[in-house]
């Protein structure tokens, strides 16, 4: 009875074994290995990869527009402001040679004319002077010699008409209808010059004005004047001009509040310059 017992127990303690192993074994079934003879197989199964001919490339050929010269590139702004500053420069020139060619005019106007010899006195002169025979004889040629003298007069009429003559057509000129003959707008890199230049002396009120900012010259009269063209700028948007009162009102259009704002008049009294900067 013992040893009955005894080999159930050890035989169900076999089977136990045997499950664990039968369970390890499933769980982990190692893969198999290929062999030489599979792996020349799939060798030669595999498709055979020729490699891709090589073609000569074709040399790049330029088209039409890189061909074409190039346009020239835009000025430095460093030349942009020399060819400004010369035109500065000759303005101010021009102006200082018509200030002096005044001064001129008005230097030979205030010269005296020559005293103009009457026809009488040349005759006079001509005539040989007689010898000294008596005292009666003298007294007629002193009379005659002093009688040249005596008679400036006829001489300063032609003077004084030759002057109101040359003072007439100043007079007409003056009286002639006003025009601004020149307008311009020069642009900056910090903002813009507007100039003006008229055919007589400028009298002006300018002002400061905000919402919208913009820069406005009164011009007393009636002036004949044409807004100009502005150019691309940081500053100067527009120019305007209009009639007010028997006054032409400029007004110079701003994008933004300029820094300074400037009205700087010409030496010669016919000009204006008004600088704005951001």
């Amino acid at each position: 009875m013992n040893k009955t017992i005894f080999f159930l127990i050890l035989a169900v303690c076999i089977l136990g074994m045997a499950l664990i192993l039968l369970n390890q074994r499933l769980g982990r079934a190692p893969e198999p290995r290929p062999t030489a003879r599979a792996e020349q197989s799939v060798v030669a199964d595999a498709p055979m990869t020729e490699p891709a001919p090589e073609y000569p490339v074709p040399a790049r050929v330029p088209s039409p527009e890189e061909d074409a010269p190039r346009a020239p590139a835009a000025l430095p702004e460093a030349v942009e402001r020399a060819a400004e500053s010369e035109r500065e420069a000759a303005a101010a020139a021009a102006a200082a040679l018509a200030v002096e060619q005044k001064e001129a005019t008005e230097a030979l106007k205030a010269v005296p004319p020559a005293p103009v010899t009457p026809p009488a006195a040349a005759t006079a002169q001509a005539t040989p002077k007689a010898p000294a025979a008596s005292a009666p004889a003298e007294a007629p040629a002193r009379r005659a010699a002093s009688a040249p003298a005596r008679a400036p007069e006829p001489a300063a009429a032609p003077a004084k008409k030759a002057a109101s003559q040359e003072k007439a057509p100043a007079q007409s000129h003056a009286a002639g209808p006003r025009a601004i003959t020149r307008f311009v707008v020069f642009a900056r890199d910090t903002g813009a010059t507007v100039r003006l230049t008229g055919n007589g002396p400028l009298r002006y009120k300018s002002m400061n004005l905000e919402n919208p900012d913009r820069v406005v010259l009164d011009l007393e009269g009636d002036w004949e004047v044409k807004a100009p063209a502005v150019p691309k700028n940081p500053l100067v948007s527009a120019v305007r001009v209009g009639d007010l009162d028997g006054r032409t009102r400029i007004v110079i259009d701003l994008k933004g509040k300029p820094r300074t704002a400037r009205v700087i008049p010409a030496k010669t009294g016919d000009g204006v310059d008004v600088r704005v900067d951001q």
